[in-house]
C-alpha cells in the first residue's frame, strides 16, 4: 500500500467508523486530527548565535519587514518564531535551552570567536550553516593591515574550522555577509542558506511528520482496543463499597461506645459514699453489657443504612452498563434484596464479664473486707482508671471484629449485584440479543479500522474485509 493509498484508506476507515453507533463523536475528532496531519510539514530551523551577532537583523531582511527589534542594548530575550517560504525559523537567544530543529543557522560575528557550546542550541545531528556577519566592519577594522582581504579569508577559515569541531551533524556551508544589507540577504544569503539546508531538513521534517503519524495511528488503535473491550456484565467496585460499609458501622460503634463510657464515668465522679460506690460496682457488669449492646446495635443500624445505599449505587451501575450495552433504557426496580448474614459473635459477653471483674477488684482493693477503710475518692479514682482501661480494650476488640465484617458485607453486596444482573438479563433478554448482534456488526467495523491503522493490506470498502 503506497503512502497516499494508506492515507486515503485511513480517511475512508474513519468515515466508516463515524457511522458506527456510539462512535460518531470520537470518529469526528479523529478525522479532524488526521486531516491536520496531512498538511505538508514545515522544516524547523533554529537561528542561534552569540549576543549582538545580528540574528534579528538577518531575520528581518529575510522577512522583508522590520518585525524583530534590532540595534538595542539588550539582545532578544526569549525565543521568537517567524515563517518564511514555508519554513519555520526560531531565533533562540544565547544561553536559552531549546529543542534542536531539523536544521540550524549559526550566526557569528566575523570579528569574534564562536560562542561557547552552552550558549548556542545543539544541532541534534542535523545540518548547520554558519553565517558570518559584519564583514564590512571586519574589513574596516583591518585598515592597517597590508592585505585586508587575506586577513578576512584567514578569519573565515578559522571560523569554519572551529565550527566544524562544534557540529555533531554536517556543516553544509559557510556564508559571509553583512546582515544589514537589505538587498543581499533576501536575494543572495537566504537562497544560499535555504539551498544548502533544503534536502536534509525536508527529509528530517518528513520523517518527523511520519513518526507523529505512526504514534497517532498507534494511539487510535489502542483506544479502539479499549473501547471494544467492554463486556457484559460489568465489573463493579464491590470491595471498596464493602469497606465503606464497614467503616460506617465502625464509626457509629466507636462514637456510641465513647459517649456511654463517659456517661458512666460521670455517674461515678459524683459518688460521695461507700454504699453508693458499691451499688455502682454491683451493676458494672450490666453497664458493660449495655454499653457493648448499644455500640453493636448502632453499628448494625449504620452498617445497614450504608449497605442499602451501596446496593442502590451498584444497581445504578448495572443499569448504566445495561443502557450502554443494549441502548435500551432499563425499567423496574429489580428483585428484592437479600439481607446480609448475621454478624459473627466475637465474644463480647465474655469480654464484658472479665472487664467487670477487673473494675470490681479495683474498687475493693487488696483486702476486700477492709475496702471501706479507704477513702471514697481513692476507690473512685481506682474504679475510673480501671474502667477506662477495660473500655479501651473492649473498643479495640469491637473495632477489630467490626472491620473483620468487611468480608460479610462484600459477600452480601456481591450477591445483591449478581441478583440484579440476572434479573436485568431476564427482563430484557430480547434487547440483549439484539444489542449483541448490533455490537458484533460494530466490532467488525472497528476491526477493519484497526487493521487499516496497523497498515494491514485491507480494502475497507470490500465485503471481504468482514472476515476480520
Amino acid at each position: 500500500m503506497t503512502t497516499d493509498g494508506a492515507e486515503d484508506a485511513v480517511a475512508r476507515a474513519l468515515a466508516r467508523l463515524a457511522r458506527v453507533p456510539g462512535q460518531a463523536a470520537v470518529a469526528a475528532r479523529w478525522q479532524a486530527e488526521w486531516a491536520a496531519l496531512q498538511v505538508p510539514p514545515e522544516p524547523r530551523i533554529v537561528v542561534t548565535g552569540d549576543a549582538k551577532a545580528g540574528r534579528s537583523t538577518l531575520l528581518n531582511h529575510i522577512l522583508g519587514r522590520p518585525l524583530l527589534r534590532t540595534a538595542v542594548r539588550a539582545c532578544t530575550p526569549v525565543p521568537v518564531t517567524v515563517f518564511a517560504d514555508g519554513w519555520r525559523l526560531t531565533e533562540v537567544p544565547p544561553g536559552v535551552a531549546a529543542d534542536p530543529g531539523d536544521g540550524r543557522v549559526l550566526v557569528v560575528d566575523l570579528r569574534q570567536p564562536l560562542p561557547r557550546r552552552s550558549r548556542v542550541v545543539a544541532d541534534g545531528g542535523g545540518p548547520s550553516v554558519v553565517v558570518l556577519t559584519k564583514a564590512d566592519r571586519a574589513r574596516a577594522d583591518a585598515v592597517l593591515s597590508h592585505d585586508v582581504e587575506a586577513e578576512l579569508v584567514e578569519a573565515v577559515q578559522e571560523a569554519e574550522r572551529r565550527a566544524r569541531r562544534r557540529c555533531a551533524g554536517p556543516l553544509v556551508d559557510v556564508v559571509v555577509c553583512d546582515a544589514r544589507d537589505a538587498q543581499a540577504v533576501p536575494e543572495v544569503v537566504w537562497p544560499r542558506v535555504r539551498d544548502a539546508l533544503s534536502s536534509e531538513v525536508v527529509r528530517r521534517a518528513v520523517a518527523r511528520r511520519e513518526a507523529v503519524r505512526r504514534r497517532w495511528r498507534a494511539a487510535v488503535e489502542a483506544a479502539l482496543a479499549v473501547e471494544t473491550g467492554r463486556h457484559w456484565p460489568p465489573e463493579l467496585p464491590v470491595a471498596p463499597a464493602a469497606r465503606r460499609v464497614a467503616q460506617a458501622a465502625l464509626t457509629a460503634a466507636m462514637a456510641t461506645l465513647a459517649l456511654d463510657r463517659d456517661a458512666w464515668l460521670a455517674g461515678v465522679s459524683v459518688v460521695e459514699s461507700h454504699a453508693a460506690l458499691e451499688q455502682r460496682l454491683d451493676g458494672v457488669s450490666d453497664a458493660l453489657l449495655a454499653l457493648l449492646r448499644a455500640a453493636t446495635d448502632r453499628a448494625a443500624d449504620a452498617g445497614g443504612r450504608a449497605w442499602a445505599q451501596e446496593v442502590n449505587t451498584l444497581r445504578a451501575g448495572v443499569d448504566a452498563a445495561w443502557l450502554h450495552h443494549t441502548g435500551v433504557a432499563p425499567h423496574g426496580d429489580g428483585p428484592p434484596v437479600r439481607p446480609p448474614t448475621a454478624a459473627r459473635d466475637f465474644g463480647g459477653q465474655r469480654h464484658a464479664s472479665d472487664g467487670a471483674a477487673k473494675v470490681r477488684a479495683a474498687g475493693s482493693g487488696l483486702l476486700p473486707g477492709l475496702a471501706r477503710l479507704r477513702r471514697v475518692s481513692v476507690r473512685r479514682g481506682s474504679v475510673a482508671d480501671t474502667w477506662r482501661a477495660v473500655t479501651a480494650e473492649l473498643e479495640t476488640d469491637l473495632g477489630a471484629a467490626l472491620w473483620d465484617d468487611v468480608s460479610r458485607w462484600e459477600a452480601a453486596l456481591r450477591t445483591a449485584a449478581a441478583d440484579h444482573v440476572a434479573w436485568r438479563e431476564a427482563q430484557g433478554r430480547d434487547a440483549l440479543l439484539a444489542a449483541a448482534r448490533a455490537r458484533s456488526e460494530a466490532l467488525v467495523e472497528v476491526a477493519r479500522v484497526r487493521a487499516v491503522l496497523r497498515g494491514d493490506p485491507v480494502d475497507v470498502e470490500s465485503p471481504s474485509a468482514r472476515r476480520l
